[in-house]
């Protein structure tokens, strides 16, 4: 795949900034913000990319977007805070998980750091790429500190300054089920077979390999895997056999627990369940577990989940233990900063690539939002799914780049 750390035939250069944990609390102290920066002709314009996930550090292997990005920029691809090398935060750094400081993981704060970063590098301005998560923060660049800012890309989100929570949510769920009423028409014996697996773990003990009890609900979240490309193959490949007999007793594969504990657990990137829902947080308006209560009250018969994270998930993944009481008060602010501004007069030249079948960040929601953002311009694709500049990088990349050429 290649690697963005050892990068053969391109200058690989290391930043870092210190930064304050928080604009308005000088109290809670100074974190190091790290990006890495990747250039074949240092007389090209400067863009930085910020990931997706949330919790994923700058990329580490090299996307397909960075070559096709390399012909005309230096790429600089920020580790955002509490990822990667950027004060990164998990269950080996209890000292880091506060509230205060969960709370400052979200979008206007890793713009701000970004911010920093474009000062410290000496750059009077510098593109921006954002993926997702990624593009919610290049949104809240755009929105707090346009003047740092030439060109902005956005893959899958955009501006969002008034954004309901508990609306987002009901309609993700109506999305994933639609997507596996989807799947279980093409595969005909997977419902029955997802239906087993989950009867099966609400009867009997079963432990994953990390030593912990598997459950019903956690199983279910393989089905974030029906928002990615090839999402019916990889989920028809881990429920094609789950199942051994030892002793007489069914049980389940060790190799099927294996398989799911890579898709389900979060060791690797706490960070996607800890900030997933704040990011939708605004003055006034606290996230209080809206997942967790919209799916109790109208989706609890899900055969499958994805994208959405309960107050089990937080009992039962020892990668999120540690974090429960700490994003319970997050959950409960009222005085978090909303993603972005009203972005009426915004005249930053921007491009964003929109997926009629995102599962994870509904498309009618961000085509009306990016309607309320002049100098915007939108390209709806009908087939790709939200993991867009994972599967198909250098089309997305060279798509956004060519609309604002």
């Amino acid at each position: 795949m290649g690697s963005t750390v050892f990068l053969p035939d391109v200058a690989v250069r290391e930043h870092e900034v210190e930064v304050p944990v928080s604009r308005e609390d000088a109290s809670l102290g100074n974190i190091s913000v790290f990006c890495r920066e990747l250039s074949t002709d240092d007389s090209l314009p400067a863009i930085a990319y910020f990931q997706g996930g949330p919790g994923k550090p700058g990329p580490r292997m090299l996307m397909e977007w960075i070559p096709e990005a390399l012909k005309r920029y230096r790429v600089f691809l920020m580790d955002e805070r509490g990822t990667g090398r950027s004060h990164k935060i998990d269950r080996t750094t209890p000292e880091r998980i506060t509230a205060d400081m969960l709370a400052h993981l979200r979008p206007p704060d890793v713009a701000a750091d970004a911010e920093a970063m474009r000062q410290h590098l000496g750059l009077e301005q510098w593109d921006l790429l954002g993926n997702s998560f990624g593009a919610a923060c290049a949104s809240s660049y755009l929105s707090y500190f346009p003047s740092g800012l030439r060109r902005v890309h956005l893959a899958g989100a955009v501006p969002e300054s008034e954004m309901d929570v508990d609306a987002f949510n009901r309609l993700t769920f109506q999305l994933l089920a639609q997507r596996q009423q989807q799947l279980f028409r093409a595969i005909p014996w997977m419902k029955d077979r997802v239906e087993e697996v989950a009867d099966h773990l609400d009867n009997h003990d079963e432990r994953m390999p990390t030593g912990e009890r598997l459950s019903a609900t956690r199983m279910k979240m393989a089905g974030v895997l029906l928002g990615e490309d090839d999402d019916f193959a990889q989920l028809a490949n881990l429920f094609e056999a789950p199942f051994t007999t030892r002793g007489g007793e069914k049980r389940l594969r060790g190799d099927f627990l294996a398989q799911l504990g890579r898709i389900i657990s979060l060791e690797t990137m706490p960070l996607w369940a800890v900030i997933h829902e704040t990011v939708m947080a605004r003055p006034g308006h606290a996230v209080n577990w809206s997942a967790d209560r919209i799916w109790r009250e109208e989706f609890y018969d899900l055969p499958l989940l994805g994208n959405h994270f309960f107050r089990t998930h937080f009992a039962e993944d020892p990668a999120l233990t540690p974090f429960y009481e700490a994003v319970d008060q997050v959950h409960h602010r009222t005085d978090l900063k909303a993603q972005a501004q009203d972005m009426s007069a915004n005249t930053v030249p921007a491009a964003a690539i929109l997926y009629e079948k995102d599962v994870f960040i509904p498309y009618e929601l961000t085509i009306q939002s990016a309607r309320k953002t002049p100098n915007l311009q939108v390209w709806t694709h009908s087939e790709w799914f939200h993991d867009g500049i994972w599967a198909h990088g250098a089309e997305v990349a060279r798509g956004l780049f060519e609309r604002l050429d």
